[in-house]
């Protein structure tokens, strides 16, 4: 039995039933079969037939890629691509050993080599992205900054900076500097500065010195052992209170 990439088996579906069926219904293997030419996958019961790929249509393959022809995933050029999805990698280019999976997600996309997009419109438009794992509807649609990684509801959406990281509702977005790492809600966002760490406001309780901060947290019936920070409301700054 071959293999395509050394990942998607290539036999016939009387091979696959005794080769491949896995333990449990919820798990489907996948396998190239040889006597359809398409791609089907086999669960607990047996062979399920063809998987569809894109919008309802068929799943094909160009050398080591794989990627969706209903609707059509074209004018891209790649090799090693896996593009999943309703217009998923479609028109992008420059997009090799790229995994795009969703609706619209690496749409358009160029120069994105080496990078994973998954989720609705998860690098749509987006350019010079080389090496960027952008997860979540919209995260890093139309962004342009390389070794970035964005995880979140719009998280690094319009990001210019390069070495974003960016994990949080809005996170990122918008941002120009280079070297960030923004955590948390709307962290972040539009920042303009470069080698920065920003912690949302809204992942920070605040409290007016240590001695009620250590009082709180301490008191709560759910904190275990690690350095929870807070927000120091007397001097302005970010403290922590460690329970050993």
């Amino acid at each position: 039995m071959d293999s395509i990439g050394a990942l998607i088996p290539i036999t016939t579906s009387a091979q696959a039933e005794p080769l491949l069926r896995p333990n449990t219904a919820e798990s489907i293997r996948l396998f190239f079969d040889t006597t359809t030419g398409e791609y089907s996958g086999i669960n607990s019961i047996g062979v399920i037939g063809a998987i569809a790929g894109g919008g309802g249509g068929s799943v094909a393959t160009d050398g080591s890629s794989l990627y969706s022809t209903d609707p059509a995933t074209s004018g891209f050029s790649t090799d090693g691509g896996i593009f999943l999805g309703s217009n998923a990698g479609n028109a992008a280019s420059n997009a090799s050993n790229s995994v795009f999976i969703g609706t619209y997600a690496g749409y358009q996309a160029t120069n994105a080599t080496s990078s994973s997009f998954i989720g609705i419109n998860a690098g749509r438009q987006a350019t010079t992205t080389t090496s960027c794992n952008f997860i979540g509807y919209n995260a890093g649609f139309q962004s342009s900054g390389n070794s970035s990684n964005c995880i979140g509801l719009n998280a690094g959406q319009q990001n210019t900076g390069n070495k974003l990281v960016a994990i949080g509702f809005n996170a990122g977005n918008a941002n120009t500097g280079a070297n960030v790492i923004a955590l948390g809600n709307e962290a972040g966002k539009q920042n303009t500065l470069s080698g920065q760490t920003i912690i949302s406001f809204d992942s920070l309780p605040q409290f007016a010195n240590h001695a009620a901060a250590s009082l709180a947290i301490n008191a709560g019936t759910g904190a275990k052992k690690g350095f929870y920070l807070f927000y120091h409301t007397s001097n302005q700054s970010i403290d922590a209170v460690l329970i050993p």
